[in-house]
């Protein structure tokens, strides 16, 4: 009677065999449920043969005795047949060999893109002008299409978008050396002013004249130096905070949201400070702007933001006129100056009293309402 061959149905067995994850005498410490996920992912990309997946993991065929790249072209196992490692050192450590058509013991070619990519940030770096996609393409080799895409697969944004991040950087550092603003425009690569206040002096937030007077960097000074130069002159914090020679970047809108979030009047003086309250607003500049910065950057992703210092959906006073204050739902009041105006709440920021508005206390007099309750008595009292 011939005997049956149990091995040979059963296929090549490995030495050492591990058991699969789901089972409950796993010899690895991850959950059941945490490799189960992981095997998932893994086999579908073996089944896609997905290229980006080579080097960070191998698979193995148990009928086989055979470990390969997931892109491996070789004919597709089935899944009971396949186990995951994470380098080639374990599949062999376990038993299995090496595939001779996809070599995975061998190092990953390089991208050959990369070094197209970096000649092209050098490139776009130094000339003068705004060279075209065909025009870099046709300098590097390659399509215009297959460079647009790799560049901003490497770099995360295209060459367009790269060249005028560093135009702007440019510009940015020639408006603070001495010299006039065309010479910083043109050595920066703008051929023309329109272009450059098209395109640059909405990113720099303000003038360049005003940008080139330059201020203090809130997130990146200290409180000694943030508190020395908020004394410097004596001007309300408002006017302080929104003085781009003082300080730079901060604008009218995110200083109401400062002044909101240290609790403190807009109309109040800097040379009345307390060394408290000075400590408590530059926490809140830094907290305050670190917060907005994030927001801004999850809502455009790669791209340059817009509107950065215009009202925005989450601010708790600035440009909420009327409305309820988030902290206190106390209705934020105003006070118009010129063509700005400061938005506060009183509760919050100045003990219930309302700030007098230049134009409208001088046209009421004494009958300009001093607290809210005043200014609610005599709305009650007009319906």
């Amino acid at each position: 009677m011939t005997q049956y061959n149990s091995g040979a149905s059963r296929g090549w067995q490995p030495r050492d065999r591990l058991l699969h994850p789901l089972c409950m005498d796993t010899l690895t410490k991850r959950s059941a449920e945490e490799l189960a996920s992981a095997d998932s992912v893994s086999w579908h990309a073996v089944q896609a043969r997905d290229t980006t997946s080579d080097g960070r993991f191998v698979y193995a065929v148990t009928s086989t005795g055979i470990y390969c790249r997931p892109s491996c072209p070789s004919r597709k196992p089935r899944r009971d047949r396949v186990r995951f490692f994470d380098a080639p050192d374990a599949a062999r450590a376990a038993g299995f060999r090496a595939c001779k058509r996809c070599k995975p013991d061998a190092a990953l070619p390089a991208d050959p893109w990369i070094e197209r990519i970096r000649r092209a940030c050098v490139y776009l770096s130094n000339v003068d002008g705004h060279p075209s996609l065909a025009t870099l393409a046709a300098r590097l080799g390659g399509s215009p299409y297959h460079l647009q895409r790799n560049f901003k697969r490497l770099v995360g944004v295209t060459p367009r978008e790269y060249a005028e991040a560093v135009r702007l950087r440019k510009v940015k550092g020639r408006l603070r050396q001495p010299g006039d603003i065309t010479g910083a425009m043109l050595d920066a690569g703008y051929g023309s002013s329109s272009r450059f206040y098209e395109r640059a002096v909405p990113k720099l937030g303000m003038a360049p004249s005003v940008y080139r007077r330059g201020g203090i960097e809130p997130l990146e000074t200290t409180a000694k130096l943030f508190d020395l130069t908020l004394r410097s002159e004596s001007h309300t914090l408002k006017r302080a905070l929104t003085d781009p020679r003082l300080f730079s970047g901060i604008g009218n809108a995110y200083s109401d949201e400062i002044l909101h979030a240290a609790r403190l009047s807009p109309m109040k003086l800097t040379s009345k400070l307390s060394g408290e309250e000075s400590r408590r607003l530059y926490e809140a500049t830094r907290k305050t702007l670190a917060d907005w910065t994030s927001r801004i950057r999850e809502e455009t992703g790669a791209g340059f933001p817009e509107k950065v210092t215009a009202f925005r959906k989450g601010m708790a006073v600035h440009g909420r006129y009327g409305q309820p204050c988030p902290d206190c739902g106390s209705p934020v009041q105003r006070i118009a100056y010129a063509e700005n105006e400061a938005n506060y709440c009183a509760t919050c920021q100045t003990g219930g009293r309302l700030l007098a508005d230049r134009a409208l206390s001088r046209l009421m007099h004494s009958d300009w309402p001093r607290t809210l309750e005043e200014l609610e008595e005599r709305k009650s009292k007009k319906f």
